[in-house]
């Protein structure tokens, strides 16, 4: 039933966008600006082709890039990380087929691959968090994730932003945003709270309290112009201004938390790049700079490693996948995406990247490939390696290397990430 609604979304907006020009194949393909700094290019080209790592013959993304060889079933999220790590891969003119691959992907999660048919919440939409890589059914007993749908479709309509002349694009991310209820993720306006999960009934449970990544779900749910009164409500009283969000203090830097606990920096790095509200807001900018600062001070504090040796994120850890930050680093794990994450607002933090390469601190071998990454590493257990980088977290290496003001620049996501919705 979701599938034949999708299609029949597709048909309606197609025969609308009928005359939208489509890209000719006779056009020469993108070679994007050159990027000069020699750092930025290699470390650029190598966190792209660990997306292509992830990705099978259908476009569908593996939840990592598997150091070990394992294989893992689909993250949705990843999907759409991989998504925006495409149009990234076309502007920097790395990978001239960036658009078929989006246009494939974009397909396979509209359900218009013959054998895969991505699992979905029957009543509103929303994607299960982890399905297979060939079927799109459940897997490892997943739930419907309201933040891994949100990171699946900024990735769509950040495709339909940069392909912008791609009609089909166009029209498959309308139907797909327009495919999922999102005002049923709205759970309380008075304390701002977002469903995380929901049951089959479409029921949501597990909420999620400003301030947290699920920015960028609200923000898709604010623009839904169908049933958008509760989200805009909530929106206004907690996120349209950062003023109104729980802070804490570390170390003299004013940090928005979720009222309880310092986060994880991936936390705000994620809406700083899929969210245009927060990439364009000074305030929030201002809070994005004190979470590089706090980073950094953490480091000088707790630990005696060369000031280069920073980066509060998540991922693989010592006893399994761990968020970290400045309440929590139990094995003081350092993110090496984190850093890069930060590059737009800290430029000079290129240096730490680079001499933390030279210093061969977390550098991992890509499978059937000559080519290393920088991933994360323990200070306290030195002999430990992570199996994989998740392609959720590996995001923000691809992001903050691209909007380096060498390299694309922060301006390349302002534009993209101002979503023309349906």
């Amino acid at each position: 039933m979701m599938k034949t609604k999708i299609i029949l979304l597709i048909l309606s907006i197609s025969i609308l966008c009928s005359g939208c020009k489509k890209k000719s194949t006779n056009e020469p393909e993108p070679t994007g600006p050159p990027i000069q700094n020699e750092f930025i290019a290699e470390q650029l080209r190598t966190a792209l082709e660990a997306y292509d790592l992830m990705r099978n013959g259908i476009g569908v993304y593996a939840d990592a890039v598997k150091f070990d060889g394992n294989p893992v079933p689909c993250s949705v999220a990843a999907v759409g990380m991989g998504l925006v790590a495409l149009c990234v891969a076309d502007e920097a003119g790395y990978d001239t087929s960036a658009e078929t691959k989006a246009l494939q992907t974009i397909r396979a999660f509209s359900g218009l691959v013959t054998g895969f048919d991505p699992a979905r919440n029957p009543v509103n939409g929303f994607f299960r968090h982890w399905i297979d890589m060939n079927t799109g059914e459940r897997a490892w007993n997943s739930e419907y994730s309201s933040i891994d749908s949100g990171i699946l479709l900024a990735g769509v309509l950040f495709c339909k932003s940069y392909f912008s002349g791609n009609s089909e694009i166009a029209s498959l991310a309308d139907s797909l945003y327009l495919s999922i209820t999102w005002s049923d993720c709205i759970g309380s306006i008075q304390t701002g709270e977002i469903w995380m999960v929901f049951d089959e009934a479409g029921n949501g449970s597990l909420p999620a309290k400003p301030f947290n990544e699920y920015m960028i779900t609200a923000w898709l749910a604010k623009n839904d112009i169908r049933d958008n009164t509760r989200a805009t409500a909530l929106w206004s009283a907690h996120y349209a201004d950062p003023a109104n969000l729980p802070k804490k203090t570390y170390e003299g830097f004013e940090c928005i938390t979720d009222g309880n606990h310092f986060l994880s920096n991936f936390v705000i790095q994620f809406p700083y790049y899929l969210c245009h509200p927060f990439t364009t807001s000074s305030d929030y900018i201002e809070y994005l700079s004190n979470a590089k600062d706090g980073d950094l001070k953490w480091w000088e504090l707790n630990t005696t490693q060369p000031d280069y040796v920073w980066g509060t994120g998540a991922g693989p850890a010592v006893n399994g996948y761990h968020a970290d930050s400045f309440d929590a680093n139990p094995y003081k794990t350092c993110s090496p995406q984190i850093l890069a994450g930060f590059l737009p607002i800290y430029p000079e933090g290129l240096d730490d990247l680079e001499n933390l390469w030279n210093s061969g601190l977390g550098r991992y071998d890509l499978p059937g490939s000559d080519d290393q990454v920088l991933w994360r590493f323990s200070i306290t257990r030195p002999d430990w390696t992570a199996d994989g980088a998740a392609g959720v977290d590996w995001s923000t290496m691809v992001f903050g290397l691209a909007a380096h003001p060498e390299a694309l620049g922060i301006d390349f996501f302002i534009q993209h990430n101002d979503f023309k919705f349906p």
